[in-house]
């Protein structure tokens, strides 16, 4: 018995090192910010990123594995109320979209001791991303992205609307492909401004 337990946790240690080492691959690479409609980075897209929270015993998953479904990333703390407000509104909204729409939430800025029991109390399905700052910081920088949601749909950014627009009116026309008008967060730099409001 001790003899396969042991075998067990070399297995999974072994399994958790050979993910960390591909993760590093992916972060020594340049993460260049992104507009909307452009396709999400490999690093992000292909990352094993680690989680907590999943319903079963999984350690590890990809944005990829979800493919052209509708991903919402909720960036959040347990110390921020507006953070909260905003999952507790995908809460609510991702009951109606089961099949067509992903929400996952990213820690940032936080003890995943602290994150874990607090989404249980809460109630909160989804797995959690943890242990990562390129998402909101590198790959949204241009976004000033400390908290809100990230909208991919079909492996590109669709967008990073503003509270108003996260409505399951929005979510559904978004599953649909249909166009939507949503009020998004401004950008910080004039060139990136500049590039997307060429034809």
């Amino acid at each position: 018995m001790k003899i396969l337990i042991t075998l067990l946790i070399t297995t999974l240690s072994l399994s958790f090192n050979a993910k960390a080492q591909s993760n590093l691959a992916y972060n020594n690479c340049e993460l260049k910010p992104i507009a909307i409609g452009e396709k999400i980075p490999d690093q992000i897209w292909n990352r094993n990123f680690a989680i907590i929270n999943h319903p079963n015993p999984i350690s590890f998953m990809k944005l990829s594995q979800f493919g052209n479904k509708l991903i919402i990333l909720d960036l959040w703390a347990t110390n921020c109320h507006p953070c909260i407000e905003s999952l507790d509104l995908m809460d609510s909204l991702s009951k109606s979209f089961k099949d067509d729409l992903v929400v996952i939430p990213v820690l940032m800025n936080d003890r995943i001791e602290k994150a874990h029991p607090f989404m249980i109390k809460k109630g909160y399905k989804w797995p959690c991303i943890v242990g990562d700052t390129t998402i909101g910081l590198d790959m949204m920088k241009n976004y000033s992205f400390s908290g809100g949601t990230i909208w991919i749909k079909d492996g590109k950014l669709l967008a990073a609307p503003l509270k108003q627009s996260v409505t399951a009116e929005n979510i559904r026309k978004a599953i649909n492909g249909e166009p939507i008008n949503f009020a998004l967060r401004k950008l910080l730099r004039k060139k990136i401004a500049e590039k997307e409001l060429k034809p």
